[in-house]
């Protein structure tokens, strides 16, 4: 027999059982589970990639290099959604404002998880899904740091970098998925390989910095109130400026130069198999 329990989001009420409602009780629950399914979603789709070169009879066309689709997706697919699940639970704290209703976030978070299905529908159906998945889930993104801009403006906290430098992650977000967009639709494959290796050092680097810098310290003298909090800022100003030297070297030449070798190394794997793209 079914008991209640209370939830784990105070405020909540209790329930039986699990329901989807559960999922716009806050923020996280919403952004987590999103991620959870594209997650999943990619891996079984890498996983089937893999299991196709050893059994090519479930092979199917290629209409784009699969180490693109796949990094892209793992990199610029689930991680923005754990982001802002974590973002909007987190940050209201940071910069003491009243953080908005899961609800709010349901239309952005859908339109990132129908993008990107479009766009591993698009790895063997072509440009004209994969570009509209992308430039999808780039407009539910933007609304994400566009709601979260809006925070950081309202607030009054003396400290709103930590908030700020995750705002401007989430942007640059936006700003590589619309550039992956075109790249994919001119068939610039190396291009479009450099912006997803500088999407990690430019736009999820940079959140786990800003992250850990702001919660590594709080944590510590929770557990240890006998050590003062040590929050050097120029730990954070190093550790974000090595970021951008590594992005940096991605488009200074390096970066393109593995991106061509790669392809040539990657797409003779795959020759045996009907594959659309050259």
């Amino acid at each position: 027999m079914a008991t209640g329990f209370p939830p784990l989001t105070p405020g909540a009420p209790a329930v039986h059982g699990w329901r989807w409602r559960i999922l716009l009780w806050a923020p996280h629950r919403l952004g987590f589970a999103a991620a959870v399914v594209v997650m999943l979603a990619a891996s079984a789709w890498w996983a089937w990639v893999l299991f196709s070169r050893v059994w090519p009879l479930v092979a199917l066309p290629l209409a784009l290099p699969p180490i693109l689709v796949h990094g892209a997706i793992m990199t610029l697919g689930f991680m923005p959604l754990f982001v802002a699940g974590f973002a909007f639970t987190a940050g209201p704290k940071w910069l003491a404002v009243a953080p908005p209703p899961a609800r709010a976030l349901l239309a952005p978070v859908i339109l990132q998880v129908a993008g990107w299905a479009a766009w591993l529908t698009g790895a063997h159906g072509g440009v004209w899904w994969a570009a509209p998945g992308l430039l999808a889930a780039a407009l539910g993104q933007a609304l994400v740091a566009a709601r979260f801009t809006g925070l950081i403006g309202r607030s009054r906290a003396d400290d709103r970098w930590h908030a700020g430098i995750i705002a401007v992650a989430s942007w640059v977000a936006v700003v590589h998925l619309l550039a992956l967009a075109y790249a994919v639709v001119v068939q610039a494959i190396p291009h479009a390989l450099v912006l997803v290796r500088s999407a990690v050092w430019l736009s999820i680097v940079p959140v786990f910095i800003s992250a850990l810098h702001r919660l590594v310290p709080f944590f510590t003298s929770s557990a240890l109130p006998m050590v003062d909090v040590w929050r050097p800022w120029w730990v954070l100003v190093v550790l974000l400026g090595a970021a951008l030297v590594e992005a940096a070297f991605e488009w200074g030449g390096r970066g393109l130069q593995d991106a061509a070798a790669t392809r040539g190394i990657v797409q003779p794997l795959f020759c045996k198999f009907p594959v659309g793209w050259s």
